[in-house]
């Protein structure tokens, strides 16, 4: 049987999850301060992310700090869809998307600190 699966309408959907963060939390007044950085955290450094396609400095700051720690989660762990990526799948896609998708002096730093953090473990 075909499947009439509207890809489309789910992305979509998906990309309403930051502001229904932020409807979530909006009233706990405690947050107020963090409620910007949830909404933005999937723009792009190019400005073609969501919900209102800023870009570079305009994201603030932490918002790109999740970005990359955000995309490096997902990537590394596992899906009902899909197995994790390999580390080094993961920061070539990271390093792929500097000054696209992500802040590169924020992938710089993150990759430093990881590989700080992985050689101190060994």
């Amino acid at each position: 049987m075909f499947c009439n699966y509207d890809y489309e309408e789910e992305y979509a959907l998906i990309q309403k999850h930051p502001e229904m963060g932020v409807n979530i939390l909006k009233s706990i007044e405690l947050l107020d301060d963090i409620l910007p950085i949830i909404m933005y955290h999937h723009e792009r450094y190019i400005g073609n992310g969501y919900p209102d396609m800023i870009s570079g400095d305009s994201i603030p700051s932490f918002s790109r700090i999740i970005s990359v720690a955000d995309i490096y989660d997902a990537m590394t762990s596992n899906r009902p869809y899909r197995e994790k990526f390999l580390h080094e799948v993961t920061v070539e896609e990271m390093l792929r998307n500097k000054q696209i998708q992500f802040d590169g002096r924020i992938v710089d730093a993150f990759l430093k600190i990881e590989k700080s953090l992985n050689n101190d473990s060994k």
